[in-house]
């Protein structure tokens, strides 16, 4: 029973962000455009049920891990990390892209998502193919591993990351580097990162503590 409350308290808040977002972002064309024929690549077969599959298939000892940060809260963390047009962002675990969709098409950062996820990557290129979209790539690959060097921002929602990866991922990143993480900050794993920045958004789950930090030389 709580899991269907729960179930139904995420759709809600789904669809109130969506509606939102329809208010505040869809004035823009090209990504209105963009977002209808993403999602509508999941009227049948939802984001969370592709994710479930995958991990158990894999045989991960977790399989519900699955998350969107919603676009009004994108727009916060993009606002108070001073995110431009002239950088080049890196979505690491896009899951399905609605957020590198919104940084190419409405900031028009050169944008690079990373997904491990086959399905979403490919989904998502499809859209990118049909409407001929420019500076924004999908690449399936797990971002640990991943090229990362042409980036200078990095979002990363990696709520349900090990401490082996985060540090393996905090030392991968070049000087200079802006990283955003929810719910944690990279100080804790490399003394080479310098937290600029720290505050409460707002997610489908509640509330969350987004950080802003950059790779200093030391």
């Amino acid at each position: 029973m709580n899991l269907v409350l729960l179930n139904l308290k995420v759709s809600f808040l789904n669809l109130y962000d969506y509606l939102r977002t329809v208010i505040h972002f869809y004035p823009n064309i090209n990504f209105a455009k963009a977002d209808i024929a993403l999602l509508s690549l999941y009227f049948f077969d939802n984001p969370f049920s592709i994710s479930k599959r995958f991990h158990r298939l894999r045989e991960d000892p977790e399989v519900y891990v699955y998350g969107e940060t919603p676009i009004i809260t994108l727009n916060k963390i993009a606002k108070e990390a001073q995110i431009k047009d002239t950088d080049t962002v890196y979505e690491l675990g896009a899951g399905r892209g609605r957020a590198a969709f919104w940084f190419n098409r409405v900031i028009g950062c050169n944008t690079v998502a990373i997904e491990e996820i086959p399905d979403f990557v490919s989904r998502a290129n499809q859209v990118i193919r049909k409407q001929n979209i420019q500076n924004l790539k999908f690449i399936h690959d797990d971002f640990i591993d991943a090229d990362l060097s042409k980036g200078n921002v990095f979002y990363l929602y990696g709520i349900f990351l090990d401490d082996i990866a985060i540090t393996k991922l905090a030392n991968k990143l070049k000087d200079g580097d802006t990283v955003i993480s929810v719910s944690y900050p990279l100080s804790d794993y490399s003394d080479k990162f310098r937290l600029v920045k720290h505050f409460p958004a707002k997610f489908t789950w509640g509330w969350g503590d987004v950080y802003i930090q950059t790779k200093d030389k030391i």
